[in-house]
């Protein structure tokens, strides 16, 4: 079986398996975070039989497990490529309640480590690429990688800017056939809404799905 392509560029990037831990070290699985509705993804993932994924927005893996899982019964060489910079948003430190949810360590936010451990705990390191990095950083380190992806997932900023900035930096990962989807697109997340209006007026390389609280491009 052809190796993974993430388990290739963890090799390239990080010289090995960034998830390795110490035999004496035992991962728990934190079932914590947004697991998002997996209707739209099945279908899609099931329709697309992604070999590739890139995920926008990870906090602790939920998202990535879900939609990995659900791939690996189509191809066992799926990967996803994993994009946060596990910081967390504005939200998080606005809200006193969500703050909690950083594991705020010397001034930090202590979440990246939940994550891998998520990762160690499911057994998955050999199809998962992290990126701890700005969407934007990235987007560029991906392009000259010379990555494309059969499913993109936006699940990471709100407010319009940089929403629209996410769509416009990863659409051209996608090829002709493959699919955008993007969480929060609803009410209580205007700019997400805004963004998505924009970025399809008058294209026509597009179609559009709206599934309950998700948008989906299908590039034409």
């Amino acid at each position: 079986m052809t190796d993974p392509v993430a388990k290739i560029l963890n090799q390239q990037l990080f010289g090995g398996d960034p998830f390795r831990s110490e035999p004496q070290h035992s991962p728990q699985f934190i079932d914590e975070g947004w697991a998002s509705y997996p209707e739209v993804l099945d279908t899609v993932i099931d329709t697309l039989k992604p070999r590739m994924i890139i995920e926008v927005g990870v906090w602790l893996g939920q998202s990535t497990f879900n939609m990995l899982e659900r791939a690996l019964i189509h191809d066992p060489a799926t990967s996803i490529i994993c994009i946060d910079t596990w910081l967390g948003s504005p939200e998080h430190w606005l809200n006193n309640e969500w703050k909690l949810q950083l594991r705020l360590k010397e001034g930090r936010p202590d979440i990246y480590s939940l994550f891998v451990d998520n990762v160690r705990a499911k057994g998955y390191g050999d199809h998962i690429l992290p990126m701890s990095m700005t969407s934007l950083q990235a987007a560029k380190l991906l392009t000259e990688l010379e990555i494309s992806a059969d499913l993109i997932y936006l699940d990471g900023a709100h407010d319009k800017e940089e929403v629209l900035s996410d769509i416009e930096k990863y659409w051209p990962f996608l090829p002709v056939g493959g699919c955008m989807i993007g969480d929060d697109y609803c009410d209580p997340w205007p700019g997400v809404v805004e963004a998505v209006h924009e970025f399809k007026k008058d294209r026509e390389d597009l179609e559009f799905v709206h599934s309950r609280d998700k948008f989906v491009f299908y590039k034409k």
